[in-house]
């Protein structure tokens, strides 16, 4: 599986669940997270894709702004990061 396929998997269960999801670019996006996702009322999730089985860096965990960065590497992770989202929200 490819990060534009675990991409595409997030942006599509987001979509079902009505969340919006933006991703981030630019030259100078070194340390950034790949997406944030914009959950019900004002949760906000950052997350940084990665290839099944690769690691982030350290700067890409960082979080310089009391930010805290999820990880996901395959559909399963995508599939337990929203669960987890959803139970905040239902909470």
């Amino acid at each position: 599986m490819t990060i534009d396929e675990i991409k595409d998997y997030l942006s599509s269960e987001c979509s079902k669940r009505g969340w919006a999801i933006d991703n981030f670019s630019g030259p100078k996006k070194e340390g950034i997270p790949d997406c944030v996702i914009k959950a019900t009322g004002e949760i906000l999730i950052y997350v940084e894709l990665k290839a099944p089985g690769k690691i982030a860096t350290s700067l890409q965990m960082n979080d310089q702004h009391g930010v805290q960065v999820f990880v996901v590497d395959s559909e399963e992770n995508v599939d337990v990061l929203l669960s987890t989202i959803q139970r905040i929200i239902e909470a």
